[in-house]
């Protein structure tokens, strides 16, 4: 049981080291090149993101798109960056 336990956690310990750096990799990357990124993509992706928070739709008013774009711009421009 110990050894098994113990395999577990180190395996979980390697994953997780693994994701840490793939995480700075890719940071690093997207901060030294500039990708063109179409709108319509980053568009859809904060669609997604705010759908995803259960956040009300309401594509018609314009307050609700600009507060969609102003809370999840930022992270549907990264997830389309590393897509692309």
């Amino acid at each position: 049981m110990r050894q098994a336990l113990r395999e577990n956690m180190e395996r979980e310990l390697r994953e997780g080291i693994q994701a840490a750096t793939k995480h700075q990799v890719m940071r690093g990357l997207l901060e030294a090149n500039t990708v063109p990124l179409p709108r319509a993509l980053i568009e859809a992706e904060i669609e997604q993101l705010a759908s995803q928070l259960r956040f009300p739709p309401g594509n018609n008013d314009e307050k609700i798109q600009q507060l969609k774009a102003q809370l999840f711009e930022a992270e549907a421009r990264r997830r389309v960056a590393l897509a692309c």
